[in-house]
């Protein structure tokens, strides 16, 4: 994880975050849009926020209402999101164990991050941990059939080659039946594909979006 870590710190410190401007950004716009209400003060985490950008993106096309935060365990980009964003939140941090309390955020927002921890199912269930019931996830995570079609067989190996990048990124390659049970484990209600495809995805199969359902709660102290 330290290795990763110093990875992203390069690349933010060379400005070279290429991820930053991805498309499938607009489909998680679209799909806060039409699931969340823009007049309600609600509160939104991003996890892996890199430097700020599309929390400012959210503020700017979807609510100036809602209270933004964002958490990643890159240092630089933590600098450089308190130095552009100073109206929002931000955690450097591992989110694989978030500070926040229980049921202290109304919506999770994760772009290809999850993919890259070390227990993804433990980061998931941390999101829904701090997520309200009721309260949404959209995420995207690439998955193998839909993103990387070269391979079929499961595992943490390097992504497929990044266009101008010199260095692989290693992440977990799981078909997205093996994400999916990772998200009911945690209590995530998921959509079926048909919401991510409203709201334009072109690959529908690497979009995750759900709502917390209330009944994990009451075995809670148990």
């Amino acid at each position: 994880m330290s290795d990763l870590r110093q990875t992203y710190d390069r690349w933010y410190a060379a400005g070279s975050a290429h991820w930053e401007n991805a498309p499938g950004k607009t489909v998680l716009v679209k799909a806060l849009e039409h699931c969340c209400e823009s007049t309600r003060p609600l509160r939104l985490l991003d996890i892996g926020c890199g430097s700020g950008s599309f929390l400012a993106r959210i503020q700017e096309q979807v609510s100036k209402n809602w209270k933004l935060y964002g958490v990643d365990f890159s240092a630089v980009a933590i600098e450089q999101a308190r130095q552009e964003h100073p109206d929002f939140h931000f955690l450097c941090a591992d989110a694989s164990v978030l500070e926040y309390a229980s049921n202290s955020f109304d919506i999770v927002t994760c772009y290809g991050s999850w993919e890259h921890f070390q227990n993804p199912a433990q980061a998931i269930s941390e999101a829904a941990r701090i997520l309200t019931p009721g309260g949404w996830i959209f995420a995207m995570i690439p998955a193998l059939g839909v993103h990387r079609t070269d391979r079929t067989d499961e595992g943490w190996y390097e992504d497929i080659e990044i266009p101008g990048s010199m260095e692989q990124q290693m992440q977990w390659n799981l078909r997205r039946e093996t994400w999916e049970t990772m998200f009911v484990k945690a209590g995530i209600q998921l959509a079926d594909n048909s919401l991510a495809r409203r709201c334009g995805a072109i690959k529908p199969g690497v979009f995750f979006f759900g709502i917390k359902l209330a009944r994990i709660f009451e075995s809670a102290g148990e």
